[in-house]
């Protein structure tokens, strides 16, 4: 054999003849690479995943807020898991977040949540399944029954044991580096992909991020402080416009979450809300549903099943109805009407409500109110807007929390009541029928009297009555907001029934002060005559106003001041 000569020394490129390649085998080559790499595609999670038609308007959802709630088990979390697998992968079903270099968060309730099973279903092995297909041999995702969706494929339930755990929603390839804040557990901190996109994880119990901007969002189930994390995500969220995906069942009865398909159910351009329930997911045999049914209490099945908000059993007042029967278009409160002012001077807010009676007694109407921040020297502006409030007429009464009403008002060296007394009357401001506390009457401290009083006037009314077919109670609607949304969230945590969740509920509070102390007519008192004296009362007027003087302090006495 001839013995090749090395000349490379020499400085002689190469002894041998350079032979061209041929352009069609490069081609070929290039091609058969490429129809490995899209081969090795369709075998990705993300791929092969086939969301089940009644999720489809969740995935093609672009709202700033979008809820997907329902029972346990009905593919809520997997389809919240693909659409942030769609973003973080650069194809936003959307059409609106970046494909590259994006920010986004994943909240669990605790570090085990985020583990499993968000981070499993996002970024794990068999977060569903597959099969290979009996007509194309090729891998899919075990499907449900063209004929009936809420049944399996009858080939795939027939040959149950070809499943295999299908691959990571979330391709391996995407992920360049992750922090993990527990690895042994499984628990991830941050995640970054070759995408660009970081993925934050926290633990809701943990530091809120701040300082930073998001462009998608993921709760999934409800959460400690909710509303805290939903009032720091919408600050979060303000450069961006971003996406913020929710996934639960409503079983603690949280209050963020309950909101949220309020807003949604009202129309908000803002909110959206997909129910997915058991009974719409093929992938839950009909006998694992019907056991899961039967061990249920029937106290969990409304939530645990059937998909519906633990917290509406534990509403206070679930029978107001604002846009109905309990509410009315606003309108001037006539010269002859009574009225009385209602202050709660809570450690945050002063609430106050403003209530009118007509002579008949038809109704209480509200139709005012305010709710300002609470400090030392609050009793002054308060005053003057109540001052601003009065008109040619004396109030009748006012009532004030019994309670806060005997205690030192921060800074003035004497009690509440006594403090706003003093300050209505160097404003020349004086009840018709002034109370045992400094002019105020006393608001009952007994709460479970209040709910009750109040339920009294949201009652319709019925038998003999003249007003019957119609409740006591009727508020101005959008004239005091806030009052209307206290009274439809006050409700009671779910440890202790009796118990009232801790809510701002100053100006319900008032509400409930006034229907436990009992409003009445009398006929309104002018402030000043035109010489600036004060009208003098008749015989008839003087003896009604006595009257009324021990009226309320008996209704204050019998509901348990």
């Amino acid at each position: 054999m001839r013995e090749r000569i090395d000349l490379t020394g020499l400085g002689v490129k190469s002894a041998m003849p350079h032979f061209r390649a041929d352009p069609r085998q490069q081609d070929k080559r290039r091609l058969k690479k490429l129809l490995q790499v899209l081969a090795a595609r369709r075998l990705e999670g993300l791929s092969l995943f086939r969301p089940l038609p009644s999720a489809l308007p969740f995935l093609k959802c672009d709202k700033h807020w979008q809820l997907a709630d329902g029972s346990n088990q009905s593919s809520k979390t997997i389809h919240a898991a693909y659409k942030m697998a769609l973003i973080l992968s650069g194809n936003d079903p959307m059409g609106k977040l970046p494909k590259t270099g994006g920010s986004a968060l994943m909240v669990g309730l605790q570090g085990s949540h985020l583990a499993a099973p968000m981070w499993k279903k996002l970024a794990g092995e068999g977060a569903f399944d597959i099969i290979r297909d009996e007509q194309t041999g090729q891998w899919r995702t075990v499907r449900p029954n063209p004929d009936n969706p809420a049944e399996l494929d009858r080939y795939d339930l027939a040959y149950k044991e070809k499943w295999r755990p299908a691959p990571p929603l979330l391709p391996p390839r995407l992920i360049s580096s992750i922090a993990w804040e527990d690895r042994g557990t499984g628990v991830p901190a941050l995640v970054k992909l070759a995408t660009g996109w970081e993925l934050m994880c926290r633990s809701s119990m943990a530091k809120r991020p701040q300082g930073i901007q998001l462009h998608v969002n993921w709760f999934d189930e409800e959460l400690e402080y909710s509303d805290m994390w939903v009032a720091e995500i919408a600050a979060r969220n303000l450069r961006f416009g971003g996406v913020n995906i929710w996934s639960a069942t409503p079983e603690t009865g949280g209050l963020a979450l309950y909101q949220l398909r309020e807003r949604a159910d009202a129309g908000s351009p803002n909110a959206a809300a997909f129910t997915f329930l058991l009974e719409d997911n093929p992938y839950i045999l009909p006998e694992e549903r019907a056991a899961f049914f039967e061990m249920l209490p029937p106290e969990l099945r409304e939530v645990k099943y059937y998909g519906k908000y633990l917290i509406g059993g534990r509403m206070i007042y679930p029978m107001f109805k604002a846009m109905g029967e309990h509410g009315c278009e606003p309108f001037a409160i006539p010269a002859d009407w009574a009225r009385f002012v209602i202050l709660d001077p809570g450690r945050q807010r002063l609430g106050t409500l403003f209530v009118a009676v007509d002579p008949a007694e038809r109704h209480f109407w509200v139709y005012d109110g305010m709710a300002l921040p609470a400090g030392a020297s609050d009793a002054g502006p308060w005053a003057d807007r109540v001052l601003a409030r009065q008109g040619d007429t004396k109030f009748e009464a006012f009532i004030i929390d019994g309670q806060c009403g005997r205690q030192n008002h921060i800074g003035a060296g004497t009690n509440t009541a006594r403090e706003y007394a003093k300050a209505l009357k160097a404003r020349g401001v004086e009840p018709n029928a002034p109370g045992p506390m400094h002019g105020f009457y006393p608001g009952t401290a007994d709460v479970t009297a209040r709910e009750e009083a109040l339920i009294g006037l949201l009652r319709i009314r019925g038998g003999d009555h003249p007003f019957v077919g119609t409740p006591q109670l009727q508020v101005m609607r959008g004239v005091v907001p806030e009052l209307e949304g206290e009274i439809q969230h006050a409700h009671y945590t779910a440890k202790n029934p009796t118990k009232r969740a801790k809510l701002p509920e100053d100006l319900l509070d008032c509400l409930e002060y006034a229907a436990g102390f009992g409003l009445y007519y009398a006929k309104p008192v002018p402030v000043r005559d035109r010489d600036g004296h004060q009208a003098p009362m008749t015989v008839e007027e003087a003896l009604r106003k006595k009257q009324r003087r021990h009226r309320p302090q008996a209704l204050s006495v019998a509901v348990g001041t």
